[in-house]
C-alpha cells in the first residue's frame, strides 16, 4: 500500500535471529507487530503488560514458509526434548543452557499465573511494557536480557497502516480482528 516504500528498506537484509527478509515480514505482519499494537493498547487502558522476545538461535535457520511462532513452548512446558518432532525443524540437542533458559522461563510463566507479574525471588527483573520506551525481555541461550523497543521501525510503519485502515473505515476494524493486525 502507500507505506510499501517506507516498509521495502527495512526489509533488505538477512538477520541472524529474525531470519531472510521473508521470514522477517511474515513474522512482524503475522505475529510480532499486532502483538506490540495490543500491548501499545492494553497499556494505554491502564492495564500492565509485559513483552518478550524469544531468541534462541534455531539450527538450521527458520526459512520462508518455516513458523517461529511458539518455539518458546517446549521452554515454558519442559519438554525440550520433545521440540521438532512432528514439523519441519530438526530435533534438538538439549544443552545446559537450554535447561536453565527453560527453568528460568518456568519461573517467569508461573509467577504471571499467580500474581499478573512475571517478577519473582532470583530472577532478572521483567520490567513492563509502556511507551515510549517499550521494554520487554529477550530469552536467549545467554540468559535474560532487559532490551527497548522491539523492531520498533517496522512495527511503527504497521502500526500506521492499521490506524490508516481505521481511520477510512472505523465501523469495519474497530473491534475486529483486524484491529489486533490478524488478517
Amino acid at each position: 500500500g502507500p507505506l510499501a516504500d517506507r516498509a521495502r528498506p527495512l526489509y533488505a537484509i538477512d538477520d541472524p535471529l529474525h531470519g531472510t527478509p521473508e521470514v522477517q515480514w511474515a513474522t512482524d505482519i503475522g505475529f510480532r507487530c499486532g502483538t506490540i499494537l495490543q500491548l501499545v493498547e492494553h497499556v494505554k487502558a491502564g492495564h500492565p503488560a509485559f513483552a518478550f522476545e524469544f531468541a534462541r538461535l534455531v539450527n538450521p535457520p527458520i526459512q520462508p514458509g518455516g513458523n517461529i511462532h511458539g518455539l518458546h513452548h517446549t521452554y515454558v512446558s519442559g519438554n525440550l526434548a520433545t521440540r521438532g518432532q512432528g514439523t519441519k525443524l530438526a530435533p534438538m540437542t538439549v544443552t545446559p543452557a537450554d535447561t536453565k533458559l527453560s527453568d528460568v522461563m518456568q519461573q517467569y510463566w508461573v509467577n504471571f499465573i499467580k500474581t499478573g507479574d512475571p517478577n519473582g525471588p532470583g530472577l532478572s527483573v521483567w520490567p513492563g511494557f509502556r511507551e515510549p520506551e517499550r521494554s520487554y525481555v529477550q530469552l536467549a541461550e545467554a540468559g535474560v536480557t532487559v532490551k527497548q523497543a522491539l523492531r520498533r521501525s517496522q512495527c511503527d510503519v504497521y502500526i500506521e497502516h492499521v490506524d490508516s485502515l481505521n481511520r477510512r473505515r472505523p465501523d469495519r476494524y474497530r473491534g475486529s480482528r483486524h484491529r489486533t493486525g490478524y488478517r
